[in-house]
């Protein structure tokens, strides 16, 4: 071989080894323990993730933007409007609807000594659970087993081995707790034992009970997520076991929960609806107030003293059907957003599960939000603007996210197994559990008596394995909130200023022509002493 092809063939190797170890050591920091507890806090508490999100992406660099380069007014309704709407979105929805649980509970508490208020089953948990209770004849033991025998995931179901244990945990929290909630650290270690047990198959899990009425075998199910079933099973066991509960009288007392399911979601919907549709009115008006003078503030002479908008009538009526076509494609985006299957069981979409609504939720929430937002629109330019911020902002938090994270998974971890059967990506409890299960370690041995992780002590237990596949899943997560920072953050603010200074320039120009044309006319009446044909038309309603 000659001297010249060794040369290039060390340079080749050289070159190949230098691009592993730079994409070993973006990996690395990839790899930090404290990002991979801070993402996974975000990624199993989703609507904090959207909160975190919504906040640096959009809620910031909005106020300071319209601050510094449109005006003081528009900076402070934009801080106003961006960060209620996160509130009002994200957040309230729970609260009201446990605020409706205690108005409506009536009497079930004291009659059966429950407290039905601190119940988040949503109607097809309480059906199903209660069809396992009475399948087992009210015996504790037995309604366990019926249920943890019965849960999978996508893929995977729990052994009978792994099973019994489960089922003693579970039985000897129960049977321990005098609260009717379970304790945040009795629930992540129960969590942790079930998500093992499924190697790591439990974002999705399906509960199918069956059992026979009127000689015909009947299945009960329902759709969960892990952190809800454990929550779930344990609060109605302890419905169960009260001393005023039998299996004689069990489905009176369900009757009566999922009754309150449906009232507590319908009263707390209504009420989120009414004050996400009310902000940006109130909004405009505190406006008005500071500034004294109608219109809206995205305009930058807004501050100005003698600023005015007038519209014609035409342009008062294309404003009307513009925000009926601009509310229709807001509803559009979320139907797309929410998909066919949840559409066809929205009065299900809509129950409320526990203190913060779910994404499906919040979307609802959201689109009532910007719509009225939309509706509200003073002039054509703030209803250009609404619809390109509101869409995109809708489209990057709510839509858009997923694909992008699950298109870095694809790219950087096509050999990891990173991407659940339903396209989505792997949480970080997924890969945990799933690693944990070949390893053999027992992550429930790492929760701390607040119910929290002790995520980097995990990760070591697991090896290089676990690391390489969390540094992944979290730049899946960083490149989707990059994307919406830079989008909705950096990139769209300016976009729409420039947008409107454009708007507001061509109608200065016309209003200017249109002066002009008056000065002519007015001129040509006073040299001839006659007024103009076509004004005098006018006059005499002569068309």
């Amino acid at each position: 071989m000659k001297l010249g092809a060794i040369n290039k063939f060390e340079t080749k190797s050289t070159t190949r080894q230098r691009q592993d170890n730079t994409s070993f050591a973006s990996m690395s920091l990839l790899a930090n323990p404290a990002l991979t507890t801070g993402l996974r806090f975000l990624d199993v508490e989703k609507m904090w993730g959207v909160g975190v999100i919504d906040t640096a992406a959009t809620n910031v660099p909005r106020t300071v933007y319209d601050t510094k380069n449109r005006n003081i007014f528009a900076g402070v309704e934009t801080c106003i409007r961006e960060f209620s709407g996160l509130f009002v979105n994200c957040f309230s929805g729970g609260l009201m609807a446990l605020g409706a649980a205690h108005l409506l509970k009536g009497t079930i508490n004291k009659d059966y000594d429950i407290n039905a208020e601190k119940i988040w089953a949503n109607r097809d948990t309480v059906d199903t659970l209660t069809t396992a209770f009475k399948k087992k004849d009210g015996n504790l033991k037995g309604y366990l087993e019926e249920i943890i025998g019965n849960v999978r995931g996508a893929k995977n179901k729990i052994s009978p081995e792994d099973a019994k244990d489960i089922v003693k945990t579970f039985k000897e929290t129960i049977i321990v707790t005098d609260s009717p909630t379970i304790s945040k650290e009795s629930s992540s270690k129960l969590a942790a034992k079930i998500g093992t047990a499924l190697a790591g198959d439990c974002e999705d899990l399906t509960l199918e009970v069956k059992h026979f009425d009127n000689g015909k075998e009947v299945v009960k199910k329902v759709s969960t997520s892990l952190d809800d079933f454990v929550r779930d099973t344990f609060s109605m066991a302890k419905v169960y076991t009260s001393k005023k509960v039998s299996v004689d009288n069990v489905d009176v007392v369900a009757d009566k929960l999922k009754n309150l399911v449906t009232k507590k979601s319908a009263l707390g919907l209504a009420t989120v609806l009414i004050v996400a549709t009310s902000i940006q009115g109130l909004n405009r008006k505190l406006t008005k107030k500071r500034a004294g003078k109608e219109g809206a503030p995205i305009h930058r002479e807004f501050a100005q003293e003698n600023f005015e908008y007038k519209m014609t009538d035409k342009e008062k009526s294309k404003l009307k059907i513009g925000k009926v076509f601009a509310v229709a494609g807001m509803t559009a985006i979320a139907a797309v957003s929410i998909g066919t299957k949840n559409l066809k069981n929205m009065k299900k979409l809509l129950e409320f599960k526990k203190p913060l609504p779910t994404l499906d939720q919040c979307r609802v929430i959201a689109t009532a939000t910007f719509a009225s937002r939309m509706i509200a629109a003073e002039d054509k330019e703030e209803l250009k603007e609404t619809c390109v911020r509101d869409y995109g902002s809708f489209a990057s938090l709510y839509f858009l996210g997923g694909p992008i994270s699950t298109f870095f998974a694809k790219t950087f971890g096509k050999n990891d197994n990173l991407i659940n059967p339903n396209n989505t990506l792997k949480t970080h409890n997924e890969v945990i559990y799933e690693e944990a299960k070949k390893a053999g370690v027992k992550v429930e041995e790492f929760i701390t008596k607040k119910g929290k992780m002790q995520t980097k002590e995990v990760i070591e237990k697991l090896g290089d394995s676990a690391k390489d596949r969390l540094s992944k899943i979290n730049g899946s997560h960083l490149t989707s909130m990059a994307w919406s920072m830079v989008a909705l953050g950096l990139v769209l603010p300016p976009i729409l200023d420039r947008m409107t200074k454009a708007s507001d320039e061509k109608r200065k120009e016309r209003l200017a022509m249109n002066s002009q044309e008056n000065i002519v006319e007015t001129s040509k009446t006073s040299m001839t002493g006659k007024t103009p044909a076509k004004d005098l038309f006018k006059e005499f309603n002569v068309k």
